[in-house]
């Protein structure tokens, strides 16, 4: 069977073409709101510090929850676990929409806490959410399909992340940063709506027998004991790193470019840009030999 005759059976499945849509709204919204809090931070700062406390305050939640979410995804209903988390991210998108409104305004001239501490629900949210929905996708297609079904959510992940930014800059320059946020939350809640579409799946049976440290240690060991899988995870960690160099954007927008927001967000595109131009190329050339000293 054809790449493409596959494709048009999976954009058949509406529960797939449903999951598909959630994830192209969140991840929209998870890119409006990293830039868009950036560019509102360091016009109420000036200083690049700020906008390194965002990645900071969203990371650690996410990472700290990480191994129980996996865990959490694994023993529960991936269709709850996606509408809990989605719904607490719609919360902290409506309180950040909230406390840019003018009569936040003396608030935040006294403390960022409430942006900070907004953010830091949001990588809650998305530690937990993260895990279920990549499980959940598994259970909306047969098993053959799979493979075709990863590469689709993939490229629409992609596609999200180049436009977001992008999009996040026309609506700062056009309506201001309060309607951006307002954008951000509907985009959140369309999201919500689509996943409630999609009917629950059982919860796989599991042979893995202990407790919670049990089923986590062994997961840990697992990884360490397997090389391939960990020298792609410290790659990955590694161009995640230094790939957050583009939080401090709004700083060269700002103060050495001297462009507006359509430029930031032209500049937040770029990285997603050069993503999709790559996964395009390895998909037309991929790489057969030497794949680690090529990557």
């Amino acid at each position: 069977m054809s790449n493409s005759t596959s494709s048009a059976q999976l954009l058949r499945n509406k529960e797939f073409l449903s999951f598909l849509g959630m994830r192209m709204c969140l991840t929209l919204a998870i890119q409006i709101q990293s830039m868009v809090v950036g560019w509102q931070l360091y016009e109420l700062t000036g200083d690049p510090f700020s906008l390194g406390l965002i990645g900071l305050t969203e990371a650690v939640p996410a990472i700290a929850v990480a191994l129980y979410a996996g865990h959490l995804a694994d023993i529960t209903s991936r269709r709850k676990l996606i509408l809990i988390f989605v719904s607490l991210f719609a919360i902290s998108s409506a309180a950040l929409w909230g406390v840019s409104l003018e009569v936040a305004k003396p608030l935040l001239d006294k403390t960022l806490f409430p942006i900070y501490a907004l953010i830091f629900i949001t990588g809650i949210a998305r530690g937990f959410s993260g895990p279920a929905i990549f499980a959940f996708m598994a259970q909306l297609v047969d098993k053959k399909d799979f493979s075709r079904a990863v590469t689709l959510s993939s490229t629409n992940w992609q596609l999200g992340s180049m436009v977001g930014p992008g999009l996040a800059g026309v609506l700062l320059y056009a309506i201001g940063l309060h309607h951006t946020y307002l954008i951000q939350v509907i985009l959140v809640l369309i999201g919500f709506a689509l996943a409630l579409t999609i009917k629950s799946r059982p919860v796989p049976e599991s042979n893995e027998e202990g407790g919670l440290a049990e089923r986590l240690s062994a997961g840990v060991k697992f990884v360490f004991n397997s090389p391939i899988i960990l020298s792609a995870i410290s790659l990955d960690l590694f161009a995640v790193l230094f790939g957050g160099a583009v939080a401090l954007l709004p700083a060269f927008q700002k103060d050495i470019l001297f462009v507006d927001e359509m430029g930031l967000g032209i500049m937040r595109s770029a990285p997603a840009v050069g993503s999709l131009v790559m996964a395009l190329w390895m998909n037309r050339y991929p790489v057969q030999t030497h794949a680690g000293r090529k990557m």
